[in-house]
């Protein structure tokens, strides 16, 4: 964690490109967590925003690092609740808003994998990443719901379907995420090398890729 911090405030403070270039080595650390040992780490009691959301109608809603920890710490709890645990696959069709960065914070605190997607999916889509991606969860808004629902049986394979917004008959919504405990503890080992993110390709000449990310980058 110390020497983490260290190379992340000389990437900061570097006063130009060569300085950082030779004075920068890939940390190796072998257990770690981003959401638990590093971000909960520096939110504790921090009461400036971490996140300054501003809609589309131009209201502006500010999150200090400690509610961020704390929401991320309910999230971490309700996909817990849901049967989640770590290496599983969560699916994010989502657009930016606050709940996006509890999802991920949260998800990571359980050790599950996170595959943000594109809003403009269509159902075919939703599906092909399902199965192809081995997801156990889905979280929505609505209206993406709705493409999930539509994108047949594979659905059935889901541990769990999350929806922000209105009820959806047979989705969890996320509201009840607020009636978890604002502590998260777990005895789960986390690596480095653990799966955190996968991003689909763009599909341009073919069939999107998956590609995965670890916790820390690997560089040969």
């Amino acid at each position: 964690m110390t020497k983490f911090l260290e190379l992340r405030d000389l990437l900061l403070h570097a006063h130009s490109y060569e300085e950082a270039k030779k004075y920068f080595t890939w940390p190796a650390i072998s257990e770690f967590n981003w959401a638990i040992d590093f971000f909960d780490k520096i939110a504790e009691k921090r009461t400036n925003p971490a996140i300054i959301y501003v809609d589309d109608e131009g209201a502006k809603e500010k999150v200090s690092y400690q509610k961020l920890k704390e929401a991320s710490n309910q999230v971490a709890n309700f996909l817990t609740n849901l049967g989640l645990t770590k290496d599983d696959r969560i699916l994010l069709l989502l657009q930016n808003r606050i709940e996006l960065l509890q999802l991920f914070l949260g998800a990571m605190k359980v050790g599950c994998t996170i595959i943000p997607a594109s809003i403009l999916l269509t159902p075919s889509d939703i599906e092909d990443r399902i199965l192809r991606g081995k997801v156990s969860c889905v979280v929505a808004d609505n209206e993406l719901a709705k493409k999930v629902d539509a994108s047949g049986s594979v659905t059935n394979l889901l541990k769990g379907k999350v929806v922000l917004g209105e009820d959806i008959k047979e989705w969890t919504n996320y509201d009840d995420s607020k009636t978890f405990p604002q502590n998260f503890d777990t005895d789960q080992g986390f690596l480095a090398g653990d799966e955190l993110l996968i991003y689909f390709t763009s599909g341009t000449t073919a069939k999107p890729k998956l590609v995965q990310h670890t916790h820390i980058p690997v560089i040969q």
